[in-house]
């Protein structure tokens, strides 16, 4: 029984050692810059900003301030929750609709350029492009302001 525990032991051990020796991608020289927000809606927002030779983006997005700052080595998934904020995206596209928004409220974005892909990918975690927009409100340029929702012409008045 101890022969095969040692040899586990050994196993894994040299598993261990050959993973922690995998050689990282060389990391972005840039961040992307200049994130404009167009088509801002009270439910969704466009978003594009200037791209750099790195190999992809990671988008995060928050109703806060974000601290979140990704991690060498660690992949991260569109939809999972980091650090009081979200990945929006991931991957090489810089144009982007996010659905994902409630009227009249300020989102937070950050974007991390990053190089590789799995174990051996490699995020410039310095100065990412960061920006805010705030989403447009149902009531967007007062339309409905001067309606009554108990006037006999409310219907008319639409």
């Amino acid at each position: 029984m101890q022969s095969i525990y040692t040899t586990c032991r050994a196993a894994l051990f040299t598993a261990a050692l050959l993973l922690s020796n995998v050689a990282m991608a060389q990391e972005p020289a840039n961040q992307p810059t200049n994130m404009i927000f167009a088509q801002i809606k009270a439910y969704s927002v466009v978003t594009s900003f200037t791209t750099t030779s790195a190999s992809g983006y990671l988008i995060i997005k928050s109703t806060q301030p974000i601290t979140f700052v990704p991690v060498d080595g660690t992949t991260y998934e569109k939809g999972q929750g980091v650090t009081g904020a979200k990945v929006m995206y991931v991957g090489g596209n810089n144009i982007h609709s996010i659905r994902e928004i409630l009227e009249g409220t300020t989102y937070y974005f950050k974007v991390f350029a990053y190089n590789g892909s799995g174990g051996q990918i490699n995020y410039k975690q310095d100065n990412p492009l960061s920006a805010s927009v705030t989403s447009a409100s149902m009531n967007e340029n007062g339309y409905y302001a001067v309606l009554d929702p108990s006037s006999a012409n409310f219907v008319s008045d639409l």
